[in-house]
């Protein structure tokens, strides 16, 4: 989940809290425990979606690399599609794809209007075909869920059925993705192992990754820091990174082979 009090600041005093949240992060990555980066190129930038009173929902993307033909995987949905009907009416999307089995998610969404143009597939994005356990947070106030084993709600899990993103793609129709987003609770790491390894040709990709949660077991800055590795041996570059060290924004600048 992220927070970007910018909706609800001004400039100078939001321009002193990133400040303040990057000094956090840097401090935390000198004793290795957290992750620290500089965005790796420049590109045109963009804030879409986020609800107005704290900015939940938020991510930065290159809008030169969008226009209404663009194909957009929305991984993880939560309770927010700000985000996805920002693009919708930014760029005339005729459809937007999202990906999410939490029963809490689709319940909120059954409640919410809508537009046509977002089409939501009950599926969890992992890298293998089949099913899996999906598991609630610690925090019941919190909808997310995840594939990764949480034995404090590990009676309260659900199966739910699991694609790779090859797959999806070749279901859909589809040959590449122009923008893939993923908020999935530490499921980032063999997502991003099976996009990488498997010459996915996304064009933007944005990530939340979860190295900071500790309720989740296994996550750790070693593991971002792996997976950040790899996605620049794969071509992929980051335009963007919020303060608080979470959420990437990366461009692919060269085609998978």
């Amino acid at each position: 989940m992220k927070t970007d009090f910018r909706h609800t600041q001004g400039p100078v005093a939001s321009a002193m809290a990133d400040f303040a949240r990057r000094g956090r992060c840097m401090a935390r990555a000198l004793i290795g425990r957290d992750v620290y980066r500089r965005p790796q190129l420049h590109a045109t930038k963009e804030l879409h979606g986020g609800r107005a009173t704290d900015g939940y929902g938020s991510w930065t993307i290159c809008p030169k690399l969008i226009d209404s033909k663009s194909i957009i995987y929305s991984v993880g949905i939560g309770d927010d599609i700000s985000f996805e009907i920002s693009l919708i009416r930014s760029f005339g999307l005729p459809v937007v794809f999202g990906f999410d089995p939490t029963p809490t998610s689709i319940s909120w969404l059954s409640r919410q209007s809508v537009p046509d143009e977002f089409k939501l597939f009950p599926y969890a994005i992992s890298d293998y075909d089949g099913t899996a356990r999906l598991f609630p947070h610690d925090n019941p106030d919190f909808v997310a869920h995840s594939l990764i084993t949480r034995e404090a709600t590990a009676a309260q899990a659900v199966e739910v059925q699991v694609r790779t993103l090859p797959t999806l793609m070749a279901e859909l129709g589809h040959r590449h993705i122009d923008l893939l987003k993923m908020d999935i609770e530490g499921a980032e790491y063999p997502v991003i192992d099976n996009l990488v390894s498997q010459h996915v040709e996304i064009h933007q990709l944005l990530v939340e990754f979860h190295h900071l949660d500790r309720f989740t077991p296994g996550m750790s800055p070693a593991r971002t820091k792996d997976a950040i590795e790899k996605l620049n041996r794969a071509g992929f570059k980051a335009f963007h990174i919020t303060p608080s060290g979470q959420e990437y924004s990366f461009i692919k600048t060269r085609k998978s082979s």
